[in-house]
């Protein structure tokens, strides 16, 4: 079975955090967020960061510094009927390293989004 998997939310940052760590966990929760918002019930969330993929999955975990957000997004995925973490590599992940390096230099959060039907299958780069 093929599955049509369309990109919901994407958004680009720069809280001002010397955390690159932190910066990645507050992404993941607020494109979480806006999934929940739009009534999206099944997730699927790609990150280059393995680090943060793996605290999620429950591989290993966080830091005192990530804990509360990695509550807040555990907490959040038990609004979806599935939700799924992977890791993708940061050369694979093309709209992922856009967004990344447009956080950098803005100064005012950007949320940058398409319109798709609510309760499809979504994927959300981090």
């Amino acid at each position: 079975m093929h599955l049509q998997l369309q990109n919901i939310v994407s958004a680009a940052f720069n809280p001002g955090t010397a955390s690159v760590p932190f910066d990645e966990v507050l992404a993941l929760r607020n494109n979480l967020l806006c999934a929940k918002e739009k009534g999206v019930l099944k997730v699927e969330v790609e990150g280059d960061s393995k680090l943060i993929i793996d605290i999620v999955n429950g591989v290993c975990d966080p830091s005192w510094r990530l804990l509360k957000v990695v509550k807040d997004i555990k907490l959040l995925s038990c609004y979806f009927e599935s939700i799924r973490f992977k890791h993708v590599f940061r050369e694979a992940n093309f709209v992922a390293n856009a967004l990344a390096n447009l956080g950098h230099r803005v100064e005012i959060s950007k949320l940058l989004g398409g319109v798709c039907s609510p309760k499809s299958i979504t994927r959300s780069c981090v």
